[in-house]
C-alpha cells in the first residue's frame, strides 16, 4: 500500500494541478529464478544484516531440490543452485535487497515503485516531452541496472500509461534497449487498475467479476432448512470476499454515486445469500442483521488508519503531513483527511512512544527497587534452613519493615493468587478467570500487597516473592515498554512513595524457587480458589 500511495497522491496532485504523470511499469523475465544466491548474500551484507539471518538465508536458498510426480509414481528430481522460490515469503524480500541499491541511485524527483518483481518508475511534470526525456534517463539507468545484475528485461510486455486530463494522441515513445514500449489506457499495479484520469470504475468492474463466483458457492453452501449456519456464512463472506471487496480501499475513500452503489451491491447479494433474505428487504436491515458495517465507512476508518500509523514518521511527515497543513494546498481526499486527523497527531505520538498506556512522566520515570540478594545468597553453602537464612537476611537489612509474602498458581481449573503476612497470616485471596497466565496472577499479587501496604501504619515494607520474570520486567522496565500490567504496578509504587514521605522503599526481595518462605501462601491461595462460593473473579 506504502508504493502504491506514493504513486496515487502523486498522481491525484498532479491533476488538480492540470499536469502529467508518466509511468513506465519494466517487466523482467522469469525475475526470481534468475536471482544468483552469491550476489543476494553480498547485498544483505552491504546493507549490515546480522550474520546469522545472512547465513541461514544461504543454507535455504543454496541448494534447492526440485521434484515433480508424474502419472504412474514416475517422480523427476532436479537440483538447482539459483533462483527464489515462488509463493516464499522470504522471495519478494530478497528481490527488493536485489533492487535496492540501483533504485536509490535513480534521479532525484522520480517516483519509484519496486515490490517484488514489479518495477515501476514514474516521473511528473507540466511539460510532457521534459517528462518523457527526464523518464527515459531514468528508465536507461534501470535497464542497465537490471542486466548488470544478470537480469532481462521484456520491451513487449513493459507498458507506459499517462496520467492527464489532457487527450495526448501521439505522445514522445520510451524505449528500453532501442524497442519503443507500448502506451495502454489501462495499467494494471500490484493489484490496482489505474486509468488515466485516475477512476476506479474499472477496477471496481474487475472486482465485481472476480467475487461474482464466490457468491455462486455461497449459494452452493446455503439454503432456507440445509446448510450452513449463517453466522458461519457471514464468516466465510467476511474471509473470501469482502477481503477482496476492500483491497486498495484507502484510495477510494472519496467514491462517487455510482461506483459507491456498485461495491454496495456486492455485499448486499452476499448477505441476502448468507441470511436467506428476500430481494425486497431493505439493504440498511440487511447490514444490521448480519451485524457489518457499511462499506463507504469501512472506507473512510481504512483511511484513518492509513495515516494514523504513519504520521509520526518523520518523511511521511515532511512529504503529506506538512504540505496538507499549508494553505492553498491541494484539496485530495488524504489530504482533507490529514486535516481532520490534524488534532490527534499530538496524541497519537505519545502512543506510539508509549503503547500500554499514556502514563505521566513522573510515573515513567520511576524506579522499582528490586534487592536480588536473597537469591544469590542461598545459591551458597550453606548449614543453616533456608528459611532461617532469608529471615535472618530480612532481619539485618530490612528491621521494622513490614514484610508480605505473594505467591499465585495455576492449574487445569483454577488461576489465583494470595498474600501473607511474616506469621503466615493471610491478608487477601483472589481466584482470577481461566483465561489469566501465571505471570499476571503474580504481578497481581504484587500489586495488591502495594495497596495493603499502603493502608498499613508503618512507613516502610518488603515483598517477597518467587516469580522471577515479575522481577526482570520490573528492573528491566523502559519507557517504552508494552508491559501495561507492569506499569500500572509501578504507578501503584509511585502513588505509595508520594503518600508516604518517611519510606526508604519500597524493596521487592527475590526468593526464588528454593526459599520456601511463600508457602503458606500458596496453600492459602489453592485453598481459596476450591471454594467456589468464595471465589471471585477480578
Amino acid at each position: 500500500m506504502d508504493a502504491l500511495f506514493s504513486l496515487i497522491e502523486e498522481s491525484t496532485r498532479a491533476l488538480s494541478c492540470n499536469e502529467h504523470v508518466v509511468i513506465c511499469s519494466i517487466d523482467i523475465k522469469s525475475a526470481y529464478d534468475n536471482v544468483q544466491v552469491e550476489f543476494l548474500i553480498n547485498e544483505l551484507r552491504a546493507l549490515q544484516v546480522p550474520e546469522c539471518i545472512v547465513r541461514n538465508i544461504y543454507m535455504l536458498f543454496e541448494e534447492r531440490i526440485l521434484s515433480t510426480e508424474l502419472e504412474h509414481s514416475n517422480t523427476i528430481t532436479r537440483t538447482t543452485w539459483k533462483g527464489l522460490p515462488q509463493g516464499s515469503p522470504l522471495s519478494p524480500i530478497c528481490f527488493n535487497v536485489m533492487l535496492v541499491k540501483l533504485l536509490n541511485s535513480i534521479l532525484q524527483g522520480v517516483i519509484k515503485i519496486n515490490y517484488a518483481d514489479d518495477t515501476t518508475v514514474a516521473m511528473r511534470g507540466r511539460d510532457l516531452s521534459e517528462c518523457c526525456n527526464a523518464l527515459q534517463e531514468a528508465v536507461d539507468s534501470l535497464a542497465q541496472g537490471i542486466t548488470d545484475l544478470g537480469f532481462e528485461i521484456s520491451p513487449n510486455k513493459s507498458k507506459c500509461l499517462i496520467i492527464s486530463k489532457q487527450q495526448l494522441e501521439h505522445p514522445p515513445d520510451i524505449f528500453i534497449h532501442g524497442q519503443p514500449v507500448q502506451y495502454t489506457r489501462t495499467l494494471k499495479l500490484l493489484g490496482m487498475h489505474l486509468t488515466r484520469n485516475l477512476s476506479w470504475s474499472l477496477h471496481i468492474s474487475k472486482t465485481k467479476k472476480k467475487v461474482t463466483p464466490f457468491i455462486n458457492f455461497l449459494r452452493c453452501i446455503s439454503g432456507q432448512s440445509w446448510g450452513a449456519h449463517p453466522s458461519s456464512l457471514i464468516k466465510v463472506y467476511k474471509a473470501g470476499a469482502r477481503s477482496v471487496i476492500e483491497y486498495g480501499s484507502v484510495f477510494m475513500a472519496k467514491l462517487n454515486q455510482q461506483d459507491t452503489l456498485s461495491l454496495d451491491r456486492i455485499q448486499w447479494a452476499c448477505i441476502r445469500v448468507c441470511l436467506g433474505s428476500t430481494k425486497t428487504t431493505h439493504t440498511g436491515s440487511l447490514e444490521v442483521l448480519a451485524g457489518l458495517s457499511p462499506l463507504k465507512y469501512r472506507r473512510e476508518m481504512a483511511v484513518m488508519r492509513f495515516i494514523n500509523k504513519r504520521a509520526h514518521l518523520q518523511t511521511w511527515n515532511e512529504l503529506y503531513v506538512q504540505p496538507a497543513m499549508e494553505p492553498g494546498s491541494t484539496n485530495t481526499g488524504f489530504q482533507q483527511a490529514i486535516r481532520e486527523l490534524n488534532d490527534f497527531f499530538p496524541l497519537q505520538n505519545t502512543l506510539q512512544t508509549h503503547p500500554c498506556y499514556p502514563f505521566p512522566p513522573n510515573v515513567r520515570k520511576y524506579e522499582v527497587a528490586v534487592d536480588l540478594s536473597v537469591s544469590a545468597l542461598i545459591s551458597q553453602p550453606r548449614q543453616e534452613s533456608v528459611r532461617e537464612l532469608v529471615l535472618n537476611l530480612l532481619d539485618e537489612k530490612y528491621q521494622g519493615t513490614l514484610l508480605l509474602a505473594t505467591d499465585g498458581s495455576k492449574d487445569l481449573a483454577n488461576v489465583g493468587y494470595a498474600v501473607v503476612n511474616n506469621f503466615n497470616v493471610p491478608f487477601a485471596t483472589h481466584k482470577l478467570c481461566h483465561a489469566a497466565s501465571i505471570y499476571t496472577a503474580e504481578l497481581l499479587a504484587i500489586r495488591k500487597a502495594v495497596q495493603i501496604a499502603m493502608e498499613h501504619p508503618i512507613g516502610q515494607f518488603v515483598i517477597i516473592t518467587d516469580s522471577m520474570s515479575c522481577l526482570t520486567s520490573l528492573q528491566s522496565l523502559k519507557a517504552n515498554s508494552s508491559y501495561s500490567m507492569a506499569w500500572t504496578l509501578v504507578q501503584c509504587f509511585c502513588t505509595f512513595r508520594q503518600r508516604s514521605s518517611n519510606t526508604r522503599g519500597p524493596v521487592i526481595g527475590s526468593s526464588w524457587q528454593k526459599v520456601k518462605l511463600t508457602t503458606s501462601t500458596t496453600c492459602a491461595e489453592i485453598r481459596f480458589c476450591q471454594e467456589e462460593r468464595r471465589g471471585g473473579v477480578v
